[in-house]
């Protein structure tokens, strides 16, 4: 029964989280979507990804996205994608704290540094604990929170070097821009609802399984 309920708490977990990400994709698609129509026509459809990917919160989730919407081919939008979420990413590392240092100064602007170390440090256990590779699988397996920006930070405040920060956020970034451009073609075979339907379905699958062996085992 203990095991049954910990699969049913699992189960829930999953389909809240569905829920979560549901309403943080809305959001991101309004930005996406008003940051598109701002630029369509002013600069070029690589151009905007680019910018798009650059933003801290879109990063390559919103560039997909912009692309998609663009109705751009895979391998531009990948390189655009990729490209404007690297490009930040040396200049964290080189120079995040001392800007950090400075805005803790400023009577305005000192919540924010706070705010945003705290964010970081909140999801780098994994990262502290595994190094390189758990910097990598932060920035590649993309969920809420994760990403190029928030592993960057998380790897600056651990004191991770410089040279290995690098290449695990590239090979990270270069994975997740596969697997979002992959999932953004499921999407538009199955539509929202057909995924999201699928992600309740497999943790109820995977519940009643794991029930039914624990009852054979009694």
């Amino acid at each position: 029964q203990c095991l049954v309920g910990s699969e049913m708490c699992i189960r829930d977990r999953c389909i809240m989280n569905s829920v979560i990400f549901i309403l943080r994709r809305s959001f991101m698609d309004s930005i996406v979507q008003s940051i598109v129509t701002a630029l369509s026509g002013k600069i070029s459809k690589e151009l905007i990804v680019f910018l798009v990917s650059m933003v801290p919160l879109l990063e390559l989730r919103g560039s997909i996205l912009a692309a998609g919407l663009m109705k751009m081919s895979f391998f531009p939008s990948y390189i655009a994608a990729v490209l404007g979420n690297m490009l930040p990413i040396p200049f964290i590392l080189l120079f995040i704290e001392k800007i950090f240092a400075w805005m803790k100064k400023s009577k305005h602007l000192h919540k924010i540094p706070d705010w945003l170390e705290k964010k970081a440090l909140s999801k780098s256990a994994q990262i502290e604990k595994y190094g390189y590779l758990g910097l990598f699988l932060f920035v590649a397996i993309p969920l809420p929170g994760t990403g190029a920006w928030t592993g960057t930070l998380a790897a600056s405040f651990l004191k991770i070097d410089f040279k290995t920060s690098i290449a695990a956020v590239t090979l990270g970034v270069l994975l997740a821009g596969l697997i979002m451009s992959l999932g953004s073609k499921i999407v538009s075979i199955l539509g929202w609802p057909g995924v999201f339907a699928i992600i309740a379905i497999l943790p109820v699958s995977y519940t009643h399984l794991r029930a039914h062996e624990t009852l054979s085992d009694l």
